[in-house]
This record gives structure tokens, sequence and C-alpha cells, in this order.
């Protein structure tokens, strides 16, 4: 299930639901193709895992809450970008040509061991 990350509070929502499961975190620019390849890898692989957990950024449209991520986050802000939380913090990300099924299925394993 994607939930869209609307406002401020979402962050925290996402945190909270971090603290028993795995939580996906995608940063997309509806405007850019390299992130829309990356969007559809992404959807796919949520579509795949009914129990994990996926958030949604447009980081165009919604360019303040995507520079708040990464300020709280402690992440550098890229996009595309996913961003795992467990347990209330980051605990992995990549970006760009790395959003793939096979790199996000491999961290949920590895994650979940």
């Amino acid at each position: 299930m994607i939930h869209d990350y609307k406002s401020k509070a979402d962050y925290d929502t996402l945190i909270e639901q971090s603290q028993t499961n795995l939580v996906f975190l995608m940063k997309h620019s509806s405007i850019c193709p390299i992130s829309s390849m990356a969007n559809k890898e992404f959807l796919s692989f949520i579509e795949d895992k009914p129990t994990t957990l996926g958030w949604q950024v447009l980081v165009r449209e919604d360019r303040p809450l995507s520079l708040d991520i990464a300020e709280r986050s402690g992440i550098k802000h890229q996009s595309p970008q996913i961003i795992v939380f467990q347990k209330g913090k980051p605990v992995w990300d990549c970006s760009h040509g790395q959003i793939t099924q096979i790199n996000l299925s491999n961290t949920l394993k590895q994650l979940m061991a």
C-alpha cells in the first residue's frame, strides 16, 4: 500500500509505523524520466509485497516537505530516492538507477533477517 506524503505530520506517522514495520519512502520527481522509471520499479515492488509499507512524496510539487525529510532523517536529498526506515530511524537509502525491484527486494530480505 502506498501512502501519499502530504504534510510534515506524515513524517511522525511514518516514524511511528517504522517501529513495527519496515517503511519505504519514495522521493519522486513527476517531470524526470529517470524518476518515472524508478517510481515504476518502486510501485511494482510495493504491489508485489502487500504487507510492506510505502510512502511517496512528489519532490517538485512538495519541495518543502522533501527538504524537511532530508533534514529530519539526516539523509542528503536526492531525486529519485528511496529511504527505508526501521525502528524510527533511516537504515538504508539509494537513488537513481539503484532503485530496482531486485535491489529493493534484496534490501527487504537483509533488513528482515
